[in-house]
Formats: C-alpha cells, sequence, structure tokens
C-alpha cells in the first residue's frame, strides 16, 4: 500500500525549522552519485548564495542541474555536512521548513486548459 511506504529520505529526531526566511545556502565539495551508480553525477560543486538572492542554474542536459535541485529539496541526501543553510547542516533541518522555503521550477512545464491566472492559482 502506497500510505504505508516508509520514504527514503527521513527526518532527524533533532530537526529544527529554518527560523528565519532569508538564509544564504552554502554548497561545500559536493560530490554526489545515485544509488547503485559508480558515475559521480556531481563533483566537488562549491557555491554561496547570500541571503535573499536568487540563482539561475542552466547547463546541458545531464550536466546536473535537477540533481542539485533534488539535493537541495533533500528529495536525496547529500553527504553530511556538503550543504548548508543557514550555517546549518540541511540534513539538521524539518523537511517541511526546508521545502517551505525554496521555490524550485522544475524542467518539465505543463498548463491546464485554464487561464495563465488559474494555472499560476494551483501552485498557491
Amino acid at each position: 500500500m502506497v500510505l504505508s511506504e516508509v520514504p527514503d529520505i527521513q527526518e532527524s529526531k533533532n530537526a529544527v525549522p529554518l527560523k528565519e526566511k532569508e538564509l544564504g545556502i552554502e554548497v561545500r565539495q559536493l560530490t554526489f552519485s545515485y544509488p547503485d551508480s559508480k558515475h559521480q553525477v556531481l563533483n566537488n560543486i562549491n557555491l554561496f548564495l547570500a541571503p535573499g538572492k536568487t540563482l539561475g542554474i542552466v547547463g546541458r542536459t545531464g550536466s546536473g542541474k535537477t540533481t542539485l535541485a533534488k539535493l537541495l529539496l533533500r528529495i536525496y541526501d547529500s553527504p553530511t555536512d556538503s550543504i548548508r543553510i543557514g550555517g546549518m547542516d540541511i540534513r539538521e533541518v524539518e523537511l517541511a521548513s526546508l521545502r517551505g522555503n525554496i521555490a524550485y521550477v522544475p524542467q518539465d512545464g505543463f498548463l491546464f486548459s485554464a487561464t495563465i491566472r488559474e494555472n499560476i492559482a494551483l501552485a498557491t
């Protein structure tokens, strides 16, 4: 049964909510391979996004853009202490708080047969 399935990503027992809406994001020497794969999708990624700033990620298909976004949202777990928000390892942040503070626009777009206003309103 789908509802009884245990998610792969588990919240830490000591997880805390993000206290402020505008916290910097730091990625330190992030290297990532998907489970059961020897191929590194991301290799030694370093970046700092100051509080209140916006980041656009562009690149060729397969370059790791979506993987990075999924790591930031903890769809996959990053190596310990490789992604920090407000100085805190994202693995120690409550999942709802983390995901509620990140805006993500996926590559796959879809519009319903409705007005643009109604399509945008679906996301809110």
